[in-house]
């Protein structure tokens, strides 16, 4: 409410709710900076500033998205700047199986849910890999995303992905690749496995997929 802005003496103040937003956002922006990985869920869209909070943070990124049974490189389709940041070696990406409640998948979720927590657990022990990928997230943010202390860096990245669209995609008509773009699909030179090993694992049960996603996914980190 208005009234809420408003003291009695006429100066503008803040709401108990504001200020409790205010100190909330402290103490996540607290414990990002002293958090070596940080959760990173899809919200109501596929993209979400919280991606780039965390690498502000200098914090891994832990990409959780929902994609069915869709490979984890989709995960890093509406990206941006791929060809100036290379994410799977700033970013853990997983897309969780199995996620329906009850019934028969019941068990197949839980054995999922606990392979995924022995992957991440392996990574956050392995003291070196974490201390790179921090930096890399890090230098990642202030090379290429930092709009305020570093714009030209930004748009740097913009007009490599510029160049990327007129040059290596081609004059209209474009390519069949070119036809399916679009914000879940990543550039041709992410999606980095053969055909064969994107058909075998597209053939194995969902659940049995969700640790095989997350290795393939870490391959450049």
């Amino acid at each position: 409410r208005s009234s809420d802005l408003v003291a009695p003496t006429g100066i503008a103040t803040a709401s108990d709710a504001q200020m409790n937003f205010r100190l909330i956002s402290l103490n996540t922006s607290k414990t990002m900076l002293a958090s070596s990985i940080c959760f990173v869920p899809q919200g109501d869209i596929m993209s979400t500033r919280r991606m780039f909070d965390v690498l502000a943070a200098g914090c891994v990124p832990a990409v959780l998205k929902g994609f069915g049974g869709a490979r984890t490189e989709f995960t890093m389709g509406n990206l941006p700047f791929h060809h100036s940041i290379n994410w799977p070696a700033i970013g853990l990406f997983m897309v969780p199986r199995s996620l329906s409640r009850g019934g028969p998948r019941s068990h197949a979720r839980s054995v999922c849910r606990k392979e995924e927590a022995e992957w991440l657990a392996s990574k956050h022990a392995n003291v070196t890999l974490m201390a790179q990928m921090q930096y890399n997230a890090g230098k990642a943010f202030t090379t290429y995303l930092d709009i305020e202390f570093n714009p030209k860096g930004v748009l740097t990245a913009i007009l490599r992905e510029l160049a990327y669209l007129l040059d290596e995609l081609g004059p209209w008509p474009r390519s069949s690749y070119a036809h399916m773009l679009n914000l879940n699909m990543p550039p041709p030179h992410v999606l980095v496995r053969e055909p064969k090993e994107e058909v075998e694992e597209l053939n194995l049960p969902r659940c049995a997929r969700s640790c095989l996603d997350a290795r393939q996914a870490s391959v450049h980190s």
